[in-house]
């Protein structure tokens, strides 16, 4: 029995993973806007494969690929915002969602941090 207990405690030490992980692996990223007379909002993910989907209503469109190198930047830029808490919409705001967290401005919002409004503005470039 004590033989067995010491077989079992080292299968279970050398059976760790060992996988790389970027940060491309650890984040989801969302971003968008909305509100407005109709409430309707329109929201943009980033996989970490580089697919961009959008999401409007019931509807998911892929909308294109992105390059690996371009998305870890954007990545990167997110992994900087994951813990910046900011909730204040307007009437109509914009949003970036890094994992569950939901940073969220009006339209005339000044107060946010300028680095949320740089990756916004980023993310906005990769539907052109």
């Amino acid at each position: 029995m004590r033989l067995l207990l010491i077989a079992f405690s080292l299968l279970l030490i050398t059976c760790s993973s060992n996988k790389n992980t970027t940060s491309t692996d650890t984040l989801t990223l969302a971003f968008g806007n909305g509100g407005g007379f109709t409430g309707i909002e329109t929201k943009y993910i980033v996989e970490s494969t580089g697919k961009v989907l959008k999401i409007f209503g019931r509807d998911t469109t892929v909308l294109k690929n992105i390059d690996i190198k371009e998305l870890k930047t954007i990545y990167s830029d997110a992994n900087l915002l994951k813990d910046y808490k900011y909730f204040k919409p307007d009437n109509m705001y914009q949003f970036i969602e890094i994992n569950n967290n939901r940073i969220v401005w009006g339209f005339n919002t000044e107060s946010v941090n300028p680095k949320a409004i740089n990756l916004y503005q980023q993310l906005t470039t990769l539907l052109k």
